[in-house]
């Protein structure tokens, strides 16, 4: 019979509070992905409250898109929350560079529909949506530089997270 190995050192988790900045940052993140998940279906939520949309709006592949990037943002929070991310530089760039594109984003619904192409009676949900991709924007600009600033405290939050059982 075969003797029973010692058992290994389990990591025991220190009960310590996220970084105010990062819990800030992470708030912001949340709140961009639900934000994302009500945009990406906004049409349908118009079509159902009776407002006129635009078919494009009620696209499939676009909603799944939308979908897809509010959902990798959710991800992006719930890692960084939970303390499973390596640091916060990377997320604070991703951040910063998708706000930048849903800054593009933003400008560009806006000025397609101002432009004025007979949406007839759709420029309503256009606009939300221009309206929402903006709002977007600014939180995940606000988070990544958050998640940048915060950057040094979540790694030493992170280290002493994790101690060795005696």
């Amino acid at each position: 019979m075969t003797p029973l190995a010692a058992p290994a050192d389990h990591p025991v988790r220190a009960t310590s509070l996220l970084p105010r900045a990062i819990k800030v940052a992470v708030a912001l993140w949340v709140l961009c992905a639900l934000l994302g998940l009500l945009n990406s279906g906004l049409g349908y939520v118009l079509a159902g409250l009776g407002v006129p949309v635009n078919a494009g709006q009620r696209d499939p592949f676009g909603v799944a898109i939308g979908m897809v990037f509010a959902l990798l943002i959710l991800a992006l929070a719930l890692q960084t929350g939970t303390g499973r991310a390596a640091g916060t530089r990377g997320a604070g760039n991703a951040s910063l560079l998708l706000g930048l594109l849903y800054v593009g984003f933003a400008a560009l619904s806006l000025l397609i529909t101002i432009t004025g192409q007979g949406w007839g009676g759709a420029e309503t949900g256009l606009y939300a949506a221009a309206g929402l991709l903006a709002v977007q924007a600014v939180l995940l600009i606000a988070a990544g530089a958050l998640a940048r600033h915060g950057r040094d405290d979540y790694a030493t939050w992170r280290a002493s997270r994790t101690t060795t059982a005696t």
